[in-house]
């Protein structure tokens, strides 16, 4: 621990002992004074994830969720469960229709199937649509509407996009004949596909059936984070030089397959998510090892495990489980934050505490390094320039797979801060893939 009595205060946590000198230079930047609204975890969602009873109200309430991607009896019976979080249900009309499809044709091969405007007849579409916005009208229960999943892989959508864009714009007007008001997420494609999006936009526009919210997944890839505010300022910039009014952008499906167990990959997206101000994103499904057999690979969409944030059968905690618990955690302003390459970082400031969530990317080159972290305008904060007792706490996980984490690493130490603007604490080489909660208690 280290004191400076003048504009700087340094603390070198974890090292043998303090650097004095000149200041290496900041990997991250978080300036308390550069607030930007009250922060939301908008990137707690879930494709499924739970149903009516399980998990345990103890294991979702700490994630704070917002959204869940449902269909057919589960949304109907989870509805209860998930407004009283405060969360709304996306009720994908796709999968009902699928489902109804299956049963008909006794086939789960897509060929066997009655897509919407073969033969040009969307009559069992139209029904399909028009009964369930009806029956959730009837019983009070407030959905937002997605006509589609993925409709650019074909075994979810096995017609051409033109016939896709009809099934689409009589998907909008049997929801609109019933609710006028009601909210309609789409396409929801599998990835980002800027031509597919603006030939959608395009045939919405012409056609008065644009969604409310436009939807695709981000889940191809290891880059598919740091593609993701490139793919939202290119397709933002379309709609305005088109005059395309949407109300928002919802990233319907995040993390990829190969890291969507990695902490700091999942921190990766929050700050993504949270600095291009979108209305929010899921988290995706996977399949995994069934813990009996493990030759046997099953989807954790319907385990109740939160998208395997829990453990299949014991409903233990992984370790991207107390990232999200970290996120939802989170209260106050949201405050600017600045990071070089191979990390990424949100934070807020609420009460005298600052907080920074920090994720060290899987392929994060600087892993090896001292992590320099730069806390400013604090004065803004404390203001009378006092010499504080003051606290940093720091709870760390590190990748571990599918294995549980019970209990993240934490370490607590009382800093001697001077008062002043800017606030310098060196950590020692972070894991590739470990996520941070960094917590600095000004008194």
């Amino acid at each position: 621990m280290a004191r400076l009595v003048h504009k700087y205060a340094v603390i070198s946590v974890f090292l043998p002992k303090a650097i004095f000198g000149v200041l290496p230079e900041a990997d991250i930047i978080v300036d308390a004074s550069a607030t930007n609204g009250p922060f939301r975890p908008v990137a707690s969602g879930f494709l499924f994830g739970m149903d009516a009873n399980d998990p345990p109200d103890s294991l979702i309430l700490p994630l704070r969720p917002m959204h869940f991607r449902m269909s057919h009896n589960e949304a109907f019976e989870a509805y209860q469960r998930v407004t009283a979080m405060g969360a709304k249900i996306h009720y994908v009309l796709s999968d009902h229709y699928v489902h109804q499809q299956v049963q008909l044709s006794k086939s789960r091969d897509p060929g066997d199937w009655d897509w919407p405007g073969d033969g040009f007849s969307f009559d069992g579409w139209r029904k399909t649509v028009t009964e369930v916005v009806t029956k959730a009208a009837g019983e009070g229960k407030t959905f937002g509407w997605e006509i589609w999943n993925e409709p650019n892989v074909n075994r979810f959508w096995a017609r051409d996009q033109e016939q896709f864009f009809a099934t689409w714009r009589v998907g909008v007007a049997a929801i609109r004949s019933v609710d006028s008001t009601a909210v309609i997420f789409g396409p929801s494609l599998s990835g980002y596909n800027y031509s597919y999006l603006t030939h959608f936009l395009s045939f919405g526009r012409q056609n008065g059936c644009l969604p409310d919210i436009l939807t695709w997944h981000q889940i191809r890839g290891h880059e598919s984070a740091d593609r993701l505010a490139g793919d939202v300022i290119e397709i933002r910039a379309y709609m305005e030089t088109n005059e395309i009014e949407i109300s928002g952008i919802f990233i319907n499906e995040i993390l990829e397959k190969d890291l969507h167990l990695n902490p700091g990959n999942t921190v990766r997206y929050f700050a993504a998510i949270d600095s291009l101000d979108l209305t929010g994103a899921c988290r995706s499904c996977w399949k995994e090892p069934d813990p009996v057999n493990p030759r046997h690979l099953f989807s954790n969409c319907r385990n109740q495990s939160m998208d395997g944030l829990l453990t299949p059968k014991e409903k233990l905690p992984r370790a991207p489980w107390w990232v999200y618990a970290w996120y939802g955690g989170l209260a106050g302003d949201r405050v600017a934050v600045q990071t070089g390459d191979g990390f990424s970082a949100l934070a807020t400031l609420s009460r005298g505490q600052v907080q920074l969530l920090l994720g060290i990317h899987h392929d994060a080159s600087q892993a090896e390094n001292t992590l320099t972290i730069e806390f400013r305008g604090l004065s803004h904060q404390i203001g009378n320039g006092n010499s504080l007792s003051s606290r940093i706490s720091i709870k760390s996980v590190t990748n571990a797979g599918r294995e549980p984490v019970l209990i993240p690493q934490s370490r607590d130490a009382p800093i001697s801060y001077s008062g002043g603007d800017t606030f310098t604490l060196i950590l020692p080489p972070l894991p590739r893939g470990s996520a941070h909660l960094i917590t600095m208690l000004l008194r």
